[in-house]
């Protein structure tokens, strides 16, 4: 035992909590910038979660449907999160240039019941 827990149990926990500190790194270092936001009222930080949240919930859908290079190691070059944020950009600057094809795909794809086509 480990404290209060049994070694097992911990590393569960352990790998819980990683997940989690996976997801709050994507939030804010990792593209979204969650802290340069600087707010501090509760509500408009909170609201500010749930748009980073659906905006990560929309990379990784998009990340999903992708085919990565893997590398010589067996993992792939690009994450899924970041295959997702490359191609959303992408999306949105074509779209700004007049060219909202694309990003009307992946609107699409978002809101579709059998996920990206």
């Amino acid at each position: 035992m480990i404290g209060t827990l049994r070694a097992e149990r911990l590393l569960d926990c352990y790998a819980s909590r990683w997940a989690v500190e996976c997801l709050f790194a994507s939030m804010k270092s990792r593209g979204f910038r969650l802290e340069s936001s600087h707010m501090t009222r509760a509500a408009h930080v909170s609201r500010l979660i749930g748009l980073l949240t659906l905006a990560l919930v929309w990379c990784a859908v998009l990340g999903a449907g992708e085919e990565r290079r893997v590398l010589v190691h067996g993992r792939p070059a690009v994450g899924v999160l970041a295959d997702g944020w490359s191609r959303l950009m992408r999306a949105f600057t074509r779209a700004v240039w007049g060219d909202a094809a694309e990003l009307l795909e992946f609107v699409d794809q978002l809101f579709s019941p059998t996920g990206p086509h």
